[in-house]
């Protein structure tokens, strides 16, 4: 009974929701929800970013010091990369509404890391148009797989890892493409209804070549779930994608890891272990970058995933190399 009334309730609270944003639409309204959601003259939903104070930005550029330091005591290789992310920059029309700090704060902790001569790449000066689902904040499956591709060649070419000597995991030809349309109605979009939003076709890429791979999941230690199989078995929630009740189809990447995650890849071509330390940007990131090494984790250090201590664990995983694509602190309760 409680779960009948549950799904009645949810369903008459999206009714409502869509009505009120299909009225919205009507009128031509580009703001929602007292300009909590913003559109873009193509129908992209925003949400702003505030400025971060100075003291945060000089935290997050402390924590990942450490990590860089505590990398190279066991030996290992670092790489800081600056995501890209879906900011006002991408659509100035917007800035008629309200003000957006996301490249700006982006801006000033990247100033530091290169100031430091820390190892970095910045995605958003690549050659690529990076892609975002209109209805979520997040990047697309494509621009994921992009972004892993640059981030291999730089560890390729600097540390000299040969993790990918002939190109064959970043040749997107070996790759097909899984559609669904339709389908997602993202962290923006089911705020506001999918009448005004309407919804994101979901693509991913995936691997033509033979791939073996087991992924659990682990919440303060106590693993919670696992699977096993190929890239699509082993790393994609069907059930979520091909349910209609279930909007927010990102949470299939990676079945909905957001805490700690460990992944084995049985037919890798070396031995080498990757930490991947980032937000949830890294569910279908780390899909791609796992297809290199032999054994990835990946742990997401937003309030109420990972909360461990990162120093203390890269001492125990020793990885063979750590990436960081975080901007926020990530270790002030660590030591």
């Amino acid at each position: 009974n409680f779960t009948n009334n549950y799904k009645n309730e949810l369903t008459k609270t999206r009714f409502w929701i869509n009505i009120y944003g299909g009225i919205q639409k009507l009128l031509m309204k580009k703001e929602i929800k007292n300009f909590s959601i913003i559109s873009d003259n193509e129908g992209g939903l925003y949400s702003s970013i505030g400025k971060y104070s100075d003291e945060t930005i000089e935290n997050s550029f402390q924590d990942i010091n450490k990590i860089f330091d505590k990398t190279s005591e066991v030996s290992g290789d670092f790489l800081f990369v600056q995501m890209p992310y879906k900011g006002f920059d991408a659509a100035p029309e917007l800035n008629i509404y309200k003000k957006d700090y996301t490249n700006f704060n982006f801006d000033r902790l990247y100033t530091k890391i290169v100031a430091a001569n820390l190892p970095s790449i910045d995605l958003r000066t690549m050659q690529t148009d990076w892609e975002y689902y209109k209805t979520d904040h997040h990047w697309t499956a494509e621009s994921a797989f992009k972004a892993s591709s640059y981030v291999v060649s730089y560890l390729d070419d600097t540390y000299h890892l040969s993790l990918d000597k002939n190109s064959f995991y970043k040749n997107r030809n070996n790759y097909d493409t899984k559609v669904y349309e339709d389908a997602l109605l993202g962290s923006a979009g089911i705020q506001v209804g999918e009448y005004y939003s309407g919804k994101d076709d979901v693509k991913i890429p995936i691997p033509c070549f033979d791939t073996s791979l087991h992924w659990e999941h682990y919440i303060q230690g106590n693993k919670t779930e696992e699977t096993t199989g190929t890239f699509w078995e082993a790393f994609i929630n069907e059930s979520i994608l091909n349910s209609p009740e279930y909007y927010n189809k990102y949470n299939a990447f990676l079945n909905g890891g957001y805490c700690e995650n460990r992944i084995y890849n049985h037919l890798a071509k070396n031995e080498k272990k990757l930490l991947l330390i980032t937000n949830s940007y890294g569910r279908p990131f780390v899909l791609y970058l796992s297809l290199y090494f032999k054994e990835t984790r990946y742990l997401d250090p937003q309030p109420g995933r990972f909360d461990g201590n990162y120093l203390e664990y890269i001492e125990t995983y020793q990885p063979d190399v750590v990436v960081v694509m975080y901007n926020d602190p990530i270790i002030d309760s660590a030591e």
